[in-house]
């Protein structure tokens, strides 16, 4: 009976992770918002951005770009906490994005 137990405030608190509103990271998706929970399920909301070609548009435009907010279904095991400023002092250490373009300043110690 206390096998049973244990494993039912398991799956109980499995299913409370990443509420409605909440944002997570997903491997896949990058930052995602959640929009609905079932069960073990979370429905998601990512930014999908796909670069548009530049042909026939004056030479003032220097980027183009699609983006489209799409929505799917994951499980919850899949998500990770958000942490913004973390995974932004992480890119930047991975060359991702460059310090420059942030306005942080990055010294070592």
């Amino acid at each position: 009976m206390k096998d049973n137990d244990n494993m039912g405030n398991v799956i109980d608190f499995s299913t409370r992770l990443y509420p409605v509103g909440s944002m997570a990271l997903h491997p896949e998706y990058g930052i995602v918002d959640v929009f609905a929970a079932n069960g073990f399920m979370r429905g998601i909301i990512y930014q999908h951005c796909e670069a548009l070609p530049l042909d026939g548009e004056s030479e003032e435009v220097l980027f183009s770009e699609n983006i489209e907010f799409l929505e799917t279904w994951v499980p919850v095991r899949e998500l990770r906490e958000a942490d913004l400023s973390k995974d932004i002092l992480l890119a930047i250490k991975r060359g991702e994005i460059p310090a420059s373009e942030t306005g942080l300043r990055i010294t070592h110690d």
